[in-house]
């Protein structure tokens, strides 16, 4: 997401990517991928594929009627290369939490074989607004994501901003985290309260390389091995 990088305050950055593929690192096996939007432009999905990503996602939309403008080609060109593909939607807290959910599901028109859509939960407008309203916000937005999927979505965030934003709450609604922090290590992957286990993707860094792209990309990692990856997809 390069919408964000403020709600990062507190992480350092990543000196090296790691490997592509699925590797043993410090917390154990993790699969590669990146997420993307128009800021990428027009991006050479076979190269990215033969640099061995393994999944992607890429901005769907924001708010009740934005639509990233290059949603329409990302979207299908991440699946013809073989790339497991999600979208997520950037959360705008002024708004309806249901309308907004419902133009990020009737654009997007997840099917068999996509992760489970993600909600963004960055954005710093939300001056006057208290956790509480956050919170509530998430819940119907949640509420709405399962009922119009059959199932539970993944939720994407900083620990300062979940902390200090959303007031660090306790309930995540079933939705796994997808953590952001810049640094060497997730370190404080495990500290949020709604997420005790810790998370299931890591955003590491905002200027990573990836042959197929021209400038920074960010980098991601999945928890696991590309077969429990596979796993994570829609049936």
């Amino acid at each position: 997401m390069t919408d964000r990088r403020e709600f990062l305050t507190g992480c350092v950055t990543l000196a090296a990517a790691a490997a592509t593929g699925s590797v043993a690192i410090g917390q154990g096996t993790v699969t590669e991928g990146i997420d993307v939007s128009h800021w990428q432009g027009t991006i050479n999905w076979p190269s990215v594929a033969a640099a061995g990503i393994k999944f992607a996602f890429c901005k769907c939309s924001e708010g009740t009627t934005y639509v990233d403008p290059k949603f329409s080609t990302n979207w299908p060109a991440i699946k013809a290369n073989n790339i497991i593909r999600g979208a997520y939607h950037f959360a705008r807290f002024m708004n309806d939490p249901i309308a907004e959910c419902r133009h990020f599901v009737s654009t997007l028109k997840p099917v068999s074989g996509d992760l489970p859509p993600v909600v963004d939960v960055e954005a710093r407008d939300n001056a006057g607004f208290t956790g509480t309203h956050i919170k509530n916000w998430l819940q119907r937005f949640c509420a709405e994501l399962k009922k119009k999927t059959g199932r539970p979505g993944i939720i994407y965030t900083g620990f300062y901003y979940w902390r200090d934003e959303a007031g660090n709450s306790p309930n995540n609604w079933g939705f796994p985290l997808w953590h952001a922090q810049y640094a060497a290590s997730p370190t404080l992957g495990d500290s949020y309260l709604a997420w005790p286990n810790g998370w299931s993707f890591w955003q590491y860094t905002s200027t990573g390389s990836v042959s197929g792209i021209t400038g920074n990309v960010d980098r991601d990692q999945f928890r696991g091995t590309l077969a429990a990856l596979d796993g994570w997809r829609i049936p």
